[in-house]
């Protein structure tokens, strides 16, 4: 009688190590193993020792399942911290931009200010340059009249 027992270690398909593999064969009657040990006992040894590997295996898997556990939680604590960093930077450019555009407001608003103050001096000035234009020509039609007829004559 030959019979196997065909094992694959767990981790070994994901590529998280080297893949062992353990073979139990019997050839022979039911009572003797492969190392020729007539006895239960050495099938029982050969069992022990696959289930000691098979342990071992997921031992190995779940550690390595643990550490990447570990790696991701890191890798998202500092893509936090980076979003965390950017936000506050967001924050700081618009808080200046906000800045700026207040100052900005406040130099329009005095600029239109000194604007209005010399267009209304502006228009004093025109309204006594009219005046005295209109003066001056009264001026010289007065001039002008008395001149062409004497007062005593």
């Amino acid at each position: 009688m030959r019979a196997q027992l065909v094992a694959t270690l767990p981790g070994a398909a994901e590529g998280a190590g080297d893949p062992t593999i353990l073979i139990l064969a019997t050839d022979g009657g039911p009572d003797t193993c492969e190392d020729g040990d007539d006895t239960a006992g050495g099938r029982l040894e050969s069992i022990a020792a696959v289930e000691t590997a098979f342990s071992r295996g997921i031992e190995t898997s779940l550690e390595d399942k643990e550490r990447w556990r570990v790696y991701l939680f890191f890798y998202a604590a500092a893509l936090l911290i980076g979003v965390g960093y950017l936000a506050s930077r967001v924050v700081a450019a618009q808080a200046a931009l906000q800045a700026a555009n207040e100052s900005l407001e406040k130099r329009v608003k005095e600029r239109t200010r000194e604007l209005s103050e010399t267009l209304v001096r502006l228009k004093e000035s025109e309204s006594q340059l009219v005046q005295s234009e209109k003066m001056a020509a009264l001026g010289e039609l007065v001039a002008t009249a008395s001149f062409s007829r004497p007062w005593n004559a």
